[in-house]
Order: C-alpha cells, then sequence, then structure tokens
C-alpha cells in the first residue's frame, strides 16, 4: 500500500490531469451561473491542496537529496 501511495504522489501528470478536470468542472459551473454544490468546492481546495502540496514535498526531497 505504501508503494502505490509513493507512485501515486510522484505520478505529476495524473496529479496535473485530476485538478485541471476538477477545477475546469468548478470554473465551468461558477461561469455559467450554476450554483456550486459545497462539497465541490471543497473537493477543489483538497485537489488543488493536494497537488501543491505534492509539489512542495517533491521540491523538499530533491533539495535534500533524497530519492
Amino acid at each position: 500500500m505504501d508503494k502505490l501511495l509513493d507512485l501515486m504522489q510522484q505520478s505529476v501528470i495524473l496529479q496535473a490531469i485530476l485538478t485541471v478536470m476538477v477545477v475546469g468542472v468548478w470554473l465551468y459551473m461558477m461561469v455559467a451561473g450554476r450554483t456550486t454544490p459545497p462539497s465541490l468546492e471543497q473537493i477543489v481546495g483538497l485537489v488543488v491542496g493536494f497537488y501543491f502540496g505534492g509539489k512542495v514535498a517533491l521540491a523538499a526531497k530533491k533539495a535534500q537529496g533524497v530519492k
């Protein structure tokens, strides 16, 4: 299980695609004037936070020289 989580954290492409999809749906609903459910707003915050948090963690590992 730890190996799967490690691979998911390092998959920058998968994280980026998921982030763009979720934020795209949220932006579409906002621009179209539709009511966005609070759960969607929470999911957007969670996905964006995970995406940028993963980038910070990878940058910290690279700075320390850990593979």
